[in-house]
């Protein structure tokens, strides 16, 4: 099942006197701060009245949600407080998810189901809010022109770092043969980097670790980086989020200090380069790789086979989601279909930082 906690947005990046539109599985979503009671709350981004869009809409003196065409006034749980046209207050409006905040982040469950809301928890890194680790990005989020999957494929494997990203985290001649293992489990996978003269699978140091529906992680590499820590969020057919942090845990606590004292506006310059690298041919190339929607793994096969050619071990990662994804039943309908998805726009248009990630950080926006 796809329903499971999503983080939608660093909480410092949302604004809490005003209405927050968000996208999450092809749900159109208002989030917004409920002052008087403390809380994050979360509805479908309509007014039943209308159907004007709440985002649209403000926080009013009493703390209440009110729609900007013609002031109907809704209550953090659902209930519509005031209609200014008519005496009888008896709508309500359509709460389509549950809304929580762990440190750093608002997560959303896509339904009002409470018990099954809290049956259920948030995939969180502890390390994220562990004060022996330093992270300026203090997270970094970007919407790119591309769909969950996509992002996924892409971030689990590695051996297309040195040449997208070349310069920016690796060089094009480090680029060399990756001898990659792969353990499936109903949990998600594990991806290890074995040395060519392993002799158990075992030996390898893990690469990157799937946890569906959305984390991709590499565990602590060293004393000193703990490694990379991605949220991958289903938006809309041919779109995603990424929310990501890169901790350090540094011996010397004159660097630590130093480290922190970095804006985390500069830190995201960076961080958009390595998104720019490789957003463009992303785009372009995620509908020739929407799989049919069959739950028979030989058709799975067939289709890869004839879509993409993977003889190296590290396409070993990307076979796997692929497997993974149809045991969940294949390419769920939020995904999209290849004439679902947006007409991509131009170079310049994929490459908008303004759009993707500017106007909705609270750091590079000032």
């Amino acid at each position: 099942s796809w329903l499971d906690w999503y983080p939608v947005s660093p909480a410092k990046d949302l604004k809490k006197d005003q209405p927050n539109q968000v996208v999450l599985l092809g749900l159109d979503l208002v989030v917004w701060w409920h002052q008087p009671s403390g809380t994050w709350s979360c509805f479908a981004d309509e007014c039943p009245h209308r159907l004007a869009p709440l985002s649209e809409g403000r926080i009013d003196k009493n703390g209440n949600l009110q729609c900007a065409y013609h002031g109907w006034e809704f209550s953090e749980k659902g209930s519509c407080e005031r209609i200014p046209q008519d005496s009888m207050d008896t709508m309500k409006c359509d709460k389509k998810a549950c809304a929580t905040s762990y440190p750093g982040l608002l997560w959303i469950f896509p339904d009002t189901d409470r018990n099954l809301a809290m049956s259920k928890s948030p995939k969180i890194i502890p390390q994220f809010d562990d004060p022996a680790f330093v992270d300026p990005t203090n997270f970094f989020m970007r919407d790119v022109p591309y769909g969950w999957d996509t992002l996924i494929e892409n971030l689990v494997d590695p051996s297309h770092v040195p040449f997208a990203h070349h310069g920016l985290i690796e060089a094009r001649d480090q680029g060399r043969p990756i001898n990659l293992y792969v353990e499936s489990h109903e949990a998600g996978f594990e991806g290890y980097d074995m040395d060519q003269n392993s002799t158990s699978r075992r030996c390898g140091i893990v690469s990157s670790k799937f946890r569906p529906p959305c984390l991709i992680s590499d565990p602590e590499k060293n004393s000193t980086f703990l490694g990379l820590g991605t949220y991958c969020i289903p938006t809309a057919p041919g779109h995603s989020r990424l929310i990501t942090r890169f901790p350090f845990r540094f011996p010397n606590q004159i660097v630590a200090n130093i480290v922190r004292m970095q804006p985390r506006w500069m830190t995201h310059l960076s961080q958009n380069q390595v998104i720019d690298s490789d957003n463009v041919f992303l785009s372009l190339l995620e509908s020739k790789v929407l799989l049919p929607r069959s739950s028979l793994p030989l058709l799975l096969l067939i289709h890869i086979a004839a879509t993409y050619y993977v003889p190296a071990a590290a396409d070993r990662p990307v076979l796997a989601f692929r497997q993974w994804l149809q045991k969940q039943g294949g390419q769920p309908a939020w995904l999209g279909t290849p004439s679902m998805l947006p007409k991509k726009g131009s170079r310049r248009e994929l490459l908008d930082r303004y759009e993707q990630h500017t106007k909705i950080c609270s750091s590079c926006s000032r």
